[in-house]
């Protein structure tokens, strides 16, 4: 009986010692040559990096030669406590890009993309949960992520560029980035880097966090670090249309902002009638809407500038387009006007 204890004694704790295996560092060696994250034999250590609540191992993609790709496809459950991608190697001119078609990708700490030198992160489908979501390091680090579906949720800050100087890019061309805070080219952050960008053409970015953050995206907007289909908001797209930035908060999805990007065609563009003075003038109704595009930073004109106002208001003329902020405008001028009838 005694022996029996003893034995299972040592079974848990051999056990224990198993489920605490010390967390190492994964190196990126593409040794099968199929360049899958999946694939045991494209690591180091000749095992799959593995992830826990607490910590996990770390991975390191540097660069091998041109070109160095990683793909997570849709058979694949990735995950690491913290990811790297960069290239870093002594020498090394090409760059390095973990392309994700689906699957999972899971990091319980952090993303960096780009920490000495260049990194790049392609999203096509897949689901991507992190802590934190960086884009560069050091200098002259730079970070290029493209989003073109699927969705990356951030529990804490996307950094757009952290510390790096040679201006990171996130491009949201689809998807979704969920991010509790997003913290841009900020002087009075010791972690936040210079020349970061984030160009939105088709995707969805969702703040998270408590509170409204509209009037933060619109000093990003301002800036012209966040941009709408290749230009600053209110500017001409190469296929002549206006790229706008819109956002709301409490709208969209509850309790949160939502930002998000169209293109307006300025040919079929008018004045609302609602906007339109009985007498045909065109001066009645437009400082109101100006004052608040002005606000909002879409737009960078004059008050007195009245005969540039169609372009300032044919985001107003497309219904479909609407901003949700703008309705409650539009209700209150034709309830006024009841009223005087």
């Amino acid at each position: 009986m005694y022996g029996k204890r003893c034995c299972l004694v040592a079974l848990v704790c051999l056990l224990g010692l198993v489920g605490n295996a010390a967390a190492e560092d994964l190196v990126w060696d593409n040794s099968s040559g199929d360049s899958l994250w999946r694939n045991p034999e494209n690591w180091d250590l000749n095992r799959l990096p593995g992830t826990g609540e607490t910590e996990g191992d770390a991975v390191y993609i540097n660069w091998l030669g041109d070109p160095t790709e990683v793909l997570i496809d849709a058979d694949t459950q990735a995950g690491a406590w913290g990811i790297t991608v960069s290239n870093d190697a002594f020498g090394g001119q090409g760059f390095v890009h973990l392309h994700m078609t689906g699957g999972t990708l899971v990091a319980p700490n952090l993303i960096r993309i780009g920490r000495k030198q260049l990194g790049m992160f392609t999203l096509d489908e897949g689901t991507v949960t992190c802590s934190a979501f960086q884009l560069g390091r050091k200098d002259p680090s730079k970070g290029v992520v493209n989003i073109n579906g699927g969705t990356i949720t951030v529990s804490t800050n996307t950094r757009i560029p952290r510390g790096g100087s040679q201006g990171s890019e996130l491009h949201l061309n689809g998807g979704v980035l969920y991010t509790n805070g997003l913290v841009m080219n900020d002087p009075d952050d010791p972690m936040s880097g210079t020349n970061g960008s984030m160009d939105i053409a088709g995707g969805t970015l969702v703040l998270t966090g408590e509170g409204d953050k509209t009037e933060q995206i619109a000093r990003y907007v301002r800036n012209g670090w966040i941009t709408a289909h290749g230009v600053r908001s209110g500017e001409l797209a190469e296929d002549g249309r206006l790229g706008l930035v819109q956002m709301d908060y409490n709208v969209t999805h509850p309790g949160v902002t939502t930002v998000w990007a169209i293109l307006v065609d300025p040919v079929r563009a008018r004045a609302p009638r609602h906007l339109r003075s009985p007498s045909g003038s065109d001066d009645r109704g437009i400082p109101a809407a100006v004052r608040l595009l002005q606000r909002w930073g879409l737009f960078d004109m004059p008050a007195g500038l009245h005969g540039m106002w169609r372009r300032l208001l044919l985001v107003i003329g497309e219904p479909v387009d609407l901003p949700r902020r703008l309705r409650g405008l539009r209700r209150r001028r034709l309830r006024h006007r009841r009223e005087l009838l």
